[in-house]
């Protein structure tokens, strides 16, 4: 037989419910609405709301061919390059309100990271080295809107490991799908290998014995 006379006791109340009871003393449940979520810090349990999510519904409603030009269109996020420069462009939750004291975009270790309120809401390791400052701040983005879609744009700036080659990105993050960079217009004549080859044979030249 099994007691449930224990569970007399047990209060239960809403998230945006006032502390204080007068029953102190017995075990509390809360219910917590939608968009929440519990976090356990140093000083207990809080409530906080939790980090949107970006349905692909934002993503397929996006026609913009600019937007994916040598690059492509993910879940989250849309990505395209040029020969010195990759533009991202980051969906953002219809929940998040956007100013600029707000946002903060930081690259660390290949991380790139967007914070919104001192929370992530979009973090990832990039494929590819780029240019960054010592501190990691990224100060060329903006915010945009499409139709009644906000959308982050980011423009990085790629960083070869040969100097004066043109490298083209396969992919953006670490574990997405590559494109074809063979079918990139712009590509022409001057790829990546060729370069290599081109910058070895200039350093051979110049260290002759």
């Amino acid at each position: 037989m099994v007691d449930y006379s224990k569970w007399d006791s047990l209060c239960l109340s809403d998230d945006d419910e006032e502390e204080g009871s007068n029953n102190n003393l017995a075990p509390k449940v809360t219910r917590l609405s939608e968009g929440k979520s519990i976090t356990i810090g140093p000083n207990g349990a809080s409530i906080v709301d939790s980090v949107p999510r970006v349905t692909s519904k934002k993503i397929d409603a996006i026609n913009n061919s600019e937007w994916s030009k040598n690059g492509a269109k993910m879940d989250n996020y849309i990505w395209s390059q040029d020969k010195k420069e990759v533009v991202l462009r980051v969906i953002l939750p219809d929940t998040i309100t956007v100013k600029g004291v707000e946002l903060k975009v930081i690259v660390k270790n290949k991380v790139l990271n967007v914070i919104h309120k001192e929370r992530s809401i979009f973090e990832k390791l990039l494929k590819y080295d780029i240019e960054v400052t010592s501190d990691g701040i990224v100060d060329d983005w903006e915010v945009i809107t499409c139709d009644t879609t906000r959308v982050l744009v980011i423009t990085i700036t790629k960083k070869s490991p040969i100097p004066n080659a043109i490298h083209w990105w396969k992919c953006c993050f670490e574990g997405d799908a590559e494109i074809d960079v063979n079918t990139i217009s712009e590509r022409g004549n001057n790829n990546f290998a060729d370069s290599f080859k081109a910058a070895e044979a200039e350093f051979l030249n110049n260290h002759k014995v």
